[in-house]
């Protein structure tokens, strides 16, 4: 494989031929080979707070921006690429999105939050026993709120409805905490998952809890 040192002295024969040719042109990324290890983390830290930033402002698509070029400058992060699957999420580009999430699964195939988010992204195409199936092997690797929830949605809209509450049910006993940022939308899911099985009282209490 070229490491390196050997990309670079290649970059520099093609920099010489094109100059030698009278066109300048530089090699894409070359500048991200010649920064040192210590100059690439730190940069990296700099990104992710500066995404983080742009995420809670919602100007999502400048913080895709930033998490290309985090990506170029780790390019087998699956935590990279998962941050490009949330935001591609939130800009409702649900499509890429899952490309994102396949792209870090192949990184690393057990990481939970790819899976989670994969599920995510395949409800939101309506691919939802292929979400269903995703749910399922998050929970193999993780017994998560986050992958419960999903599990339960991906019921819901299957039509198992009574499935889809033990997802429910199970999610809230991880998440117990009412300012859990989860809670309340399982509850939500929970009550129309209720009312689809015309327990309106039950229906009812979820959303008064």
């Amino acid at each position: 494989s070229i490491n390196r040192i050997d990309l670079i002295f290649i970059s520099a024969i093609a920099v010489a031929t094109t100059i030698s040719l009278g066109i300048f042109l530089i090699p894409k990324n070359i500048k991200n080979y010649l920064m040192s290890d210590s100059e690439i983390a730190s940069r990296s830290t700099e990104l992710m707070s500066e995404i983080q930033n742009l995420r809670d402002l919602e100007q999502y698509s400048s913080a895709l921006t930033l998490t290309d070029e985090l990506i170029e400058l780790n390019p087998e992060s699956s935590e990279a690429w998962i941050k490009k699957c949330v935001l591609l999420q939130r800009a409702k580009n649900s499509l890429s999105a899952l490309n994102s999430c396949d792209r870090a699964i192949s990184i690393n195939p057990n990481y939970d939050l790819a899976w989670i988010e994969r599920g995510f992204a395949l409800i939101n195409l309506k691919r939802h026993q292929e979400a269903y199936e995703t749910f399922q092997k998050a929970l193999q690797i993780e017994n998560s709120d986050r992958a419960w929830f999903g599990r339960g949605r991906s019921l819901y809209y299957l039509g198992k409805y009574q499935d889809a509450l033990t997802s429910f049910d199970k999610a809230l006993k991880i998440a117990s905490n009412r300012k859990h940022f989860l809670y309340t939308d399982v509850l939500y899911y929970q009550a129309k998952t209720f009312d689809k099985l015309q327990r309106h009282e039950e229906a009812i209490s979820a959303i008064d809890r």
